[in-house]
């Protein structure tokens, strides 16, 4: 089952930006897949890993570009960073300790959230940056 499909309504118009969240989509479906499959903890340990080390590499990369065009809503946006950060890594530690995982329940949490997030704020600092950038 895939997670999320990459289609141009998640384009926030920054090709850094996009390129960053087309390869997030691509590692969550990765991670997505293997929890249906109920593929081996260390496999999916592993895939969370490379999750939440990509996910402090983009939220750093996008908390960057926000500074930088003096956005105003940086620190709700490093608040919204952390809450998905610490969602990932709860989860990770629920699987290393053999904890139960519902499968559905996971990739329903976090598709709600890439949603809201790419389509709702990431499109909010793009307009201050479409405005400066011109």
């Amino acid at each position: 089952m895939i997670f999320m499909k990459w289609s141009s309504k998640y384009e926030v118009g920054i090709p850094e930006m996009d390129a960053q969240h087309k390869h997030w989509i691509e590692l969550l479906n990765a991670f997505c897949e293997g929890l249906e499959e109920q593929a081996m903890k260390l496999h999916l340990i592993n895939l969370l890993y490379e999750t939440i080390n990509y996910t402090l590499y983009h939220f750093s990369e996008e908390e960057r570009l926000m500074q930088n065009i003096g956005y105003p809503s940086l620190n709700d946006q490093k608040k919204l960073h952390t809450e998905l950060y610490r969602t990932i890594e709860s989860l990770r530690d629920k699987i290393a300790r053999d904890e139960p995982v519902v499968p559905k329940t996971v990739t329903k949490e976090l598709k709600n959230w890439f949603n809201y997030h790419l389509l709702i704020e990431d499109k909010k600092y793009v307009e201050l940056y479409n405005r400066i950038k011109t």
